[in-house]
């Protein structure tokens, strides 16, 4: 399974502990990841004109290994490529092979130094790094590299094993599967919750530990997919680690939410929620999700995939802001163009992850438990588009006229629009709405956003874009 630009980062930490010092890569790592990406920059220039999709795929490694500002800037220059790798040019084969090879090697021998110094989430994630992106199988063999697919990232074989037994890593020290269930029922409590974290997210959350892992996996893998997603975006690493609170039920939900409402002394949210993000201009905003979302009011337990759906809506809200905050205007809130901010969450919602990529899923609906689900927004604004207003209204909408009324034709009208604006008529606006969603998130919008971001832009023939753009959307059965 590969996982080009999404790649899987964790190491673990109990409770009471500090961060794990493995969290941060080691000064080899990042001088490896940095020279491995210069090498990949070199293909990808000299593959601009005569391949623009290879020359965005070596790019998008670059990027993964190390976003510089060259990659960031060749990104926002060529075109989205979806599906399977494109073949380079016949001139060009033989030195993207190489720049392959090169980095594998850089690569697999940093891992390696990380192995002999025990740095085992330093060689989990170079590891991971060669198998993502496809650079070299030999390599991942030389240093006793192989997939470990619950984590979303390779590990060294005989932790595999220990693995595949139920074995887990824990506070630095291997558990077998009994001991890890006795781990387990210690941190079924809310007092003494599991607490794993990579290089930017803490989890917190009473599930058992396998599962804890599994979500952090996804996690990391999702970010990395949304950066990747949004290189001219310009996205920063907050200091300090963000927060996601995972709990198993709505009651637990609810208290948690109360919580980390008074740490922070936001605005109090609605409690009955499958998840939420907690926005804070001052401090970093939380993310809340649960197994037992409230439908209607009504409780009802999902599975692992139902908490990862609402999950991706609820990372890109604070993925978007947290990341966004370096730049962000202190002391006010965002006022207008608000539409994109919904509109942003419910379209990364809509990406899943198969097979080791990312693909953008206009379903029916998707199920949760049983025949509930929740209605693709694209198959409702196709259903209901004589009931749409005109984009104009949607763009004028503030919070209050938003949230107030029609609120699910506003959700999956923002995401429709978005979607428009991200892939209709060839791209063409997909940098306008860039700036847009980067200039609301740092809260420096106003009256002039729309016109400073789409100059000249013909609002009548985009309404009538965006007509004929979802009549021609193709609805896949529910999933």
């Amino acid at each position: 399974m590969r996982l080009p630009l999404a790649l899987a980062i964790g190491c673990v930490a109990l409770f009471a502990s500090q961060v794990d010092a493995q969290d941060t890569p080691t000064k080899r790592e990042e001088e490896a990841l940095a020279q491995a990406a210069k090498k990949l920059e070199k293909v990808a220039q000299a593959a601009q004109e005569k391949s623009p999709a290879v020359a965005r795929k070596e790019f998008e490694r670059a990027f993964a290994l190390s976003p510089s500002a060259a990659s960031r800037d060749g990104l926002a220059k060529l075109p989205w490529v979806d599906g399977p790798d494109p073949s380079p040019p016949a001139e060009l084969e033989t030195e993207i092979k190489t720049a392959h090879d090169e980095c594998a090697t850089l690569l697999a021998d940093a891992a390696a130094a990380c192995d002999k110094d025990n740095q085992v989430a330093g060689f989990e994630r170079l590891a991971t790094l060669i198998h993502a992106l496809d650079l070299s199988k030999t390599e991942l063999d030389r240093i006793g590299a192989v997939w470990f697919e619950p984590y979303l990232r390779c590990v060294r074989k005989d932790d595999a094993a220990k693995l595949e037994a139920g074995g887990e890593l824990v506070d630095g020290k291997w558990l077998e599967k009994a001991a890890v269930a006795e781990q387990d029922k210690k941190h079924a409590s809310w007092a003494t919750p599991w607490v794993l974290s990579d290089e930017v997210h803490e989890l917190r959350t009473t599930v058992p530990h396998r599962t804890a892992r599994e979500i952090l996996a996804y996690i990391g893998v999702y970010r990395r997919f949304f950066l990747s997603l949004f290189p001219d975006w310009d996205l920063k690493t907050p200091g300090g680690k963000l927060l996601v609170i995972v709990t198993e039920t709505q009651k637990d939900f609810v208290e948690r939410l109360k919580i980390e409402q008074q740490k922070t002394g936001g605005v109090e949210a609605p409690p009955h929620q499958a998840a939420i993000y907690l926005h804070f201009a001052n401090g970093r905003g939380p993310c809340l999700a649960t197994y037992e979302p409230a439908f209607s009011g009504q409780p009802v337990k999902v599975t692992l995939k139902g908490v990862l759906l609402a999950l991706r809506h609820e990372l890109a809200h604070q993925i978007a802001f947290e990341f966004s905050k370096h730049a962000a205007t202190r002391g006010r809130e965002a006022q207008s163009q608000l539409w994109c901010i919904e509109g942003l969450g419910r379209f990364m919602e809509s990406w899943v992850l198969e097979k080791g990529r990312w693909r953008l899923s206009r379903t029916a609906r998707f199920l949760l438990v049983g025949n509930q689900g929740v209605e693709g927004a694209y198959a409702y604004c196709q259903e209901h588009k004589d009931k749409l207003p005109p984009l104009d209204a949607l763009f004028a909408l503030d919070w209050n006229g938003f949230f107030k009324e029609q609120l699910t034709l506003h959700y999956n009208h923002a995401a429709t629009a978005f979607d428009f604006l991200w892939e209709g008529e060839g791209g063409r606006y997909r940098s306008g709405l860039v700036k847009l969603v980067e200039t609301v998130h740092r809260n420096k919008d106003s009256g002039k956003t729309w016109s400073t971001c789409f100059p000249n832009v013909d609002r009548k023939a985009l309404q009538e874009q965006f007509s004929k753009y979802v009549d021609g959307l193709k609805i896949e059965p529910e999933r």
